[in-house]
């Protein structure tokens, strides 16, 4: 959550470059565990 509040008001690129990369490589993997996850309960 503190990314999405951080980018709220977001104005430096820097900032916004390294939410990105931890939107991709760490916020990604752990929505495919839910998904995983769901699929094993449904």
């Amino acid at each position: 959550m503190l990314s999405r509040n951080e980018l709220s008001h977001l104005y430096d690129e820097q900032t916004s470059r390294r939410i990105y990369s931890d939107i991709k490589n760490k916020y990604i993997i752990e929505f495919k565990k839910l998904e995983e996850k769901f699929e094993q309960i449904l």
